[in-house]
């Protein structure tokens, strides 16, 4: 799932934390044109659907944007 916020380019992933218990988590990538390093976040949370694991990702891109971009 890709989207802009505040002319950052966030990608959110849902990946397999454990393809036997079928648990998603989200990988959030951040590119930013006032940050020279893309930021990766993670998290330990889990949820049962892809569409799940990447809202809660976009809504941690959100929050580090809003608190570290200018």
């Amino acid at each position: 799932m890709k989207s802009f916020y505040k002319k950052c380019e966030v990608e959110v992933t849902a990946v397999y934390v454990s393809p036997a218990k079928r648990m998603l988590t989200p990988r959030v990538e951040i590119h930013c044109e006032n940050i020279s390093e893309p930021q990766v976040l993670t998290t330990k949370e889990t949820f049962k659907s892809a569409r799940e694991a990447e809202l809660f990702g976009a809504m941690m891109a959100r929050k580090w944007i809003d608190e570290n971009v200018k």
